[in-house]
């Protein structure tokens, strides 16, 4: 009960949750949307950032170290404090993380956006494979979405490194 008191909620203001920016300036937020789509529905997706892996890496230990950061990101401390709490699943291929809000009416959380990543291959890569890094909903107007992005690059190295042979 005392964790969810500390929660977001959408009565939360704006301010604390979205930051858009236009020419330098930050803008009023829209109206949040909340429910499967916001959650990643198909077609609604923006592509965040991708990276290179060599063809020598170990997928599954990538993919694993990958989770384990996304997972302990918000415990570190390193990257404390986030404004929306964050629930972090494995998926094929990588994991999805989703920014959470609950609706006052009932006491639900819900998904208002998320990051999803997956390992693919690449044509003509001779064995090489990207990390496609994809955002679904609001992504790019969340406040908390450059402290993920900002530190992702390290942990794709570190990743990498556990990986390689």
């Amino acid at each position: 009960a005392d964790m969810c008191a500390t929660m977001p909620s959408r009565a939360a203001s704006a301010r604390e949750i979205f930051s858009s920016t236009r020419a330098g300036r930050r803008t009023r937020a829209r109206g949040v949307r909340v429910g499967a789509r916001a959650a990643g529905a198909a077609g609604d997706g923006k592509q965040l950032g991708t990276a290179k892996l060599p063809s020598s890496v170990d997928v599954n230990v990538f993919e694993d170290a990958m989770f384990q950061w996304a997972t302990t990101l918000t415990t570190s401390g390193q990257n404390l404090p986030f404004v929306l709490p964050q629930r972090v699943d494995r998926i094929g291929g990588g994991f999805s993380m989703e920014f959470l809000m609950s609706d006052d009416s009932t006491g639900a959380f819900e998904a208002i956006a998320s990051i999803r990543t997956a390992v693919e291959d690449i044509e003509g890569g001779d064995g090489a494979r990207a990390f496609i890094i994809t955002g679904y909903g609001r992504i790019m107007d969340l406040v908390d979405t450059p402290v993920v992005m900002g530190s992702m690059p390290n942990a794709i190295r570190a990743a990498v490194t556990a990986a390689s042979p």
